[in-house]
């Protein structure tokens, strides 16, 4: 840490001593702030960060020990503290001053203001500001080498696992052979292997293969076979089994195995804090393996589905003021339009080398804020964006006020992990970068001087709420408080959305269509939901009804809401049921048979994807399509339900 980094309060009534201070730290090149009353030091210290603090032990309405101890309490930065005195010289009140707080040292008055200065320079070491996460960095730098990328993993230490996706992406961009070792906060540890920059092996924990779930809805084999092909004792894996009886040829095996990897892929991504490291090692080539180019749709439904847009905010607040330059892989942005996270952004790549700020972006393209935020996240991890170096501010004030009351009333139904980015086990030291991180962009001393009196209070309101959730979570003992108090709270919310998933289901089944979409819309817009809720609100949307003005919308909303179920939750009867009746409203006729088929294969006692399939006139026999259909219309057209032709 330079001297220039070094902010340094100083708490002196004495006004002469006080100035004498102030200019000396000024000519060492620090930052100080000269305060003469007890009352304007805290007043200061709610919206500005001290590295030092020096305090006079006599002073007005207060002694320098209790404002001490006050400061330390609501300090949101790691500040320490040099007491001096006139007056108070007994060894015994310098030894309490001293242990009271985090401390350099005492003077006596007429203090050597030199002394002073030289004993904060030799003490900075512990106290040094935070940087930018290093992994981070990497979004406004060319790709590293093999050696830098190691070296960046190793140093990166922990991080949080909605990173997972961008290391996963470094490194198939890498030629590195090696494995990636992660354990989990909650202890598990899981590994990736890697050769020459394509994945082979994700040794993950997991109860489930889906091996034989995903042979059935691939189309490969049957229920049947599969069940009576297990009952036979042998030891060797199923997808040998089938081969060895010439049930399936073995690159069937390889394809299942690719699917393997997606679901454990999305399982990896979790909210959590992960603590990294990378053995750069000779692996051996395998003969199935993922390539950066076959990652890019996992990539897509892992952003979709796993990256909550809550953290997505967060992550991208430290960034409001750089713009996007061209990443090393822009010129492939024509091969990615498809991906469903660039739908609603066709027009994106116009962002590039337009010297517009993220912050301003974003303020033209408010209404679809989520959709944005997923959109750019998942060019940055490809590289084809990457953030400039030096930031940009062309944001009116207006606007700036606008953004910031957006970010506030976010913040007002966040709980603190989420307004810092953290979660329940990230540690104090990365609970405090991620906070710094916030404080680069947010802390009222950022905004410009002749900010409106309307955008600073705003802006203090945020700081304020930022400050309160780091000094809960840096705190061990406060932070196991908090989530206690949320716990209490998610349970009974929890046991509660529970009962309302059984009344829903049961209103589905019985066809209760305009009782269960009420049920489960409740749910969907609650905060403590079930991962496949989706798939059940889709049913019972579609199955409610709608008119021919509401149907394009609502196919786009539905199609959005199955985009965002989880890899791993997408092999059920119900998500294909609900795939299914998503495809029938589009009139894709041939793919809703195949999804309802699918559906009953998964569950051949799925009653209400038999009746949807009962439903097609011809059925698909031998892989050819569907000629004729009688198919659930819209309420509009109920009415005269009919056999149409597909042509």
């Amino acid at each position: 840490m330079s001297s220039e980094d070094i902010s340094v309060l100083i708490v002196e009534d004495n006004k002469t001593q006080g100035k004498a201070l102030f200019e000396t730290l000024l000519r060492a090149d620090m930052k100080p702030t000269l305060v003469h009353h007890p009352n304007e030091a805290l007043e200061k210290i709610k919206f500005s960060e001290f590295q030092v603090i020096i305090i006079d032990l006599l002073l007005p309405t207060m002694n320098g020990i209790d404002l001490a101890e006050k400061i330390n309490a609501q300090c949101a930065g790691e500040a320490v503290f040099v007491f001096m005195s006139g007056v108070f010289k007994d060894k015994q009140l310098v030894r309490k001053a001293l242990q009271k707080v985090p401390s350099l040292g005492f003077f006596k008055k007429p203090a050597n203001l030199q002394k002073i200065v030289n004993l904060i320079k030799d003490n900075l070491k512990p106290y040094q500001s935070y940087n930018t996460s290093l992994l981070y960095e990497l979004f406004s730098k060319p790709p590293p080498s093999n050696k830098e990328l190691v070296n960046i993993l190793n140093d990166t230490k922990i991080t949080h696992g909605f990173d997972l996706p961008w290391i996963y992406s470094l490194i198939l961009n890498s030629t590195l052979s090696g494995t990636l070792n992660v354990m989990m906060g909650q202890g598990e540890i899981f590994t990736v292997v890697f050769h020459k920059g394509n994945m082979t092996h994700i040794n993950l924990k997991d109860e489930h293969s889906y091996f034989g779930s995903l042979l059935i809805e691939m189309g490969f084999s049957g229920r049947e076979e599969i069940d009576q092909i297990l009952k036979n004792n042998s030891h060797k894996r199923l997808g040998e089994r089938l081969v060895d009886i010439n049930a399936i040829s073995p690159h069937v095996i390889g394809l299942i195995k690719k699917q393997q990897m997606a679901i454990r892929l999305s399982k990896s991504t979790t909210n959590t804090s992960i603590e990294i490291n990378f053995t750069d090692e000779d692996t051996p080539p395998e003969e199935f393996y993922l390539t950066k180019e076959q990652f890019i749709p996992y990539l897509n439904d892992i952003i979709s589905s796993k990256i909550p847009p809550a953290w997505l905010k967060t992550f991208f607040t430290p960034f409001f003021e750089k713009s996007f330059s061209k990443g090393v892989h822009f010129s492939e942005f024509l091969n990615l339009e498809h991906q469903s996270v660039l739908k609603k952004f066709s027009k994106i790549i116009k962002v590039v080398d337009s010297s517009a700020a993220l912050q301003k972006l974003m303020d033209a393209n408010s209404k679809y804020e989520k959709e944005l935020h997923r959109a750019l996240y998942f060019l940055l991890n490809l590289r084809v964006f990457q953030f400039s170096k030096e930031k940009v501010d062309n944001t009116k004030d207006r606007n700036k006020f606008k953004r910031y009351k957006t970010i506030y009333k976010q913040m007002l139904v966040q709980n603190y992990f989420e307004i810092l980015g953290v979660n329940a086990n990230t540690p104090s030291k990365e609970v405090s970068r991620s906070y710094h991180e916030l404080a680069k962009i947010l802390h009222p001393d950022k905004l410009p001087g002749d900010a409106s009196s309307k955008l600073i209070k705003l802006n203090e309101k945020i700081f304020t709420l930022m400050t309160e959730a780091y000094q809960t979570l840096k705190s061990d003992e406060n932070r196991g408080k908090y989530l206690h108090e949320l716990e209490v709270n998610q349970s009974e919310l929890i046991i509660h959305n529970e009962d309302l998933f059984i009344s829903g289901k049961k209103a589905l089944l019985n066809r209760r269509y305009k009782e269960s979409y009420k049920i489960f819309k409740e749910i969907f817009e609650s905060k403590e939901k079930s991962s496949d809720i989706n798939i059940y609100y889709v049913w019972a949307v579609i199955k409610k009804g709608y008119t021919k003005e509401s149907k394009e919308k609502l196919h786009t909303q539905c199609l959005g809401l199955l985009n965002e179920v989880p890899t791993e939750d997408r092999h059920s009867a119900n998500y294909f049921y609900s795939k299914g009746l998503l495809l029938l409203m589009s009139r894709d006729r041939d793919r809703a048979y195949k999804c309802f088929t699918q559906a009953i294969s998964l569950d051949p006692k799925h009653i209400p994807a038999k009746r949807e399939r009962s439903r097609f006139h011809t059925k698909v026999k031998d892989g050819i399509g569907v000629k004729t259909l009688l198919f659930d219309l819209t309420a509009l057209d109920a009415v005269t339900k009919i056999f149409k032709k597909i042509k």
